[in-house]
């Protein structure tokens, strides 16, 4: 089950928010929804996407 550990706070939209998820059944990896990054603005490998993200968020997630 994914469980949502943090949200934006700004965000008006309930459903599409940047957030910060887990699922249940593999903690180990988290699931992170946010704004595409440009491509070029960070290095990727094939398979691979960046998301840009509020610290907030992050920090809200309570992760580390």
């Amino acid at each position: 089950m994914m469980r949502r550990l943090s949200v934006d706070p700004d965000c008006k939209s309930s459903y599409t928010c940047p957030s910060v998820w887990v699922d249940d059944a593999d903690p180990e990896h988290l699931v992170v929804v946010g704004y595409p990054v440009p491509a070029g603005t960070v290095e990727l490998a094939d398979g691979e996407i960046a998301v840009r993200l509020k610290r907030s968020v992050v920090a809200a997630a309570k992760i580390a």
